[in-house]
């Protein structure tokens, strides 16, 4: 089987994480977050963890060149994952590119503003137990109140409406330059992510089930013919 490296990208409220279990599973493909893979290196202690923290406890943003290093050594040494998280920007599309990574697909969840806002705003947490709830698709039972210790259910500060509007145009104008490099690349498959879940999930399969049955058929016919 050929190599499967597939990029996930969408803004906040797009259901990526959603989208990225359901995919990884059905494909066997490894289930990648930049930001996740910088916690991890910290918790293990590795030298590349020990100059992350370093910056973290400074309370300063890691450089971009070091995070353009690890998202090489992480890609170069994989054949099979899905990535969210990287590349964010076209400068770091066109490093990872100069650098011979390729993609066999880049995934891009298409959402409108109203309806990130629709479920952004409408998420709850308590803020004592941590429990998670939806107002529209995973309502407490007990109205306003945590159903499991009774404590008042509040809105995270940056589910705030206009600063959800804020995160959402800042996302588009980082990314657009990045969309249209992987169209001119032939590599992007927008998705509708304003439908339900299942819907999400099924259009991308499909989408990714074009892509390496294309991919893979050249090499398949040129076994038969041995």
């Amino acid at each position: 089987m050929e190599s499967r490296k597939i990029v996930l990208l969408g803004p906040p409220g797009s259901g990526k994480s959603t989208v990225a279990e359901g995919v990884s599973s059905k494909f066997s493909l490894e289930d990648l977050y930049m930001g996740q893979v910088l916690r991890e290196q910290v918790a293990k202690e590795t030298i590349i963890g020990n100059i992350v923290k370093e910056y973290m406890l400074k309370g300063e943003l890691v450089p971009e060149d070091f995070i353009f290093g690890l998202a090489y050594l992480l890609l170069s040494s994989k054949d099979n994952f899905l990535i969210d998280g990287f590349p964010r920007t076209l400068k770091q599309a066109e490093y990872i590119d100069g650098k011979g990574v390729t993609f066999n697909a880049v995934l891009f969840l298409d959402v409108s503003e109203e309806e990130v806002v629709r479920r952004l705003s409408n998420r709850r947490v308590c803020p004592s137990c941590k429990a998670q709830y939806h107002l529209l698709f995973l309502p407490s039972k007990e109205g306003e109140n945590c159903e499991k210790c009774q404590t008042k259910l509040e809105r995270r500060a940056d589910d705030d409406p206009e600063t959800i509007k804020t995160r959402f145009r800042e996302y588009h104008s980082k990314t657009a330059p990045l969309i249209e490099l992987f169209m001119r690349k032939g590599l992007l498959y927008k998705i509708d992510a304003s439908l339900p879940p299942k819907g999400v999930l099924d259009e991308t399969v499909a989408a990714l089930n074009k892509v390496f049955s294309i991919q893979e058929s050249p090499k398949v016919e040129a076994e038969k013919e041995e």
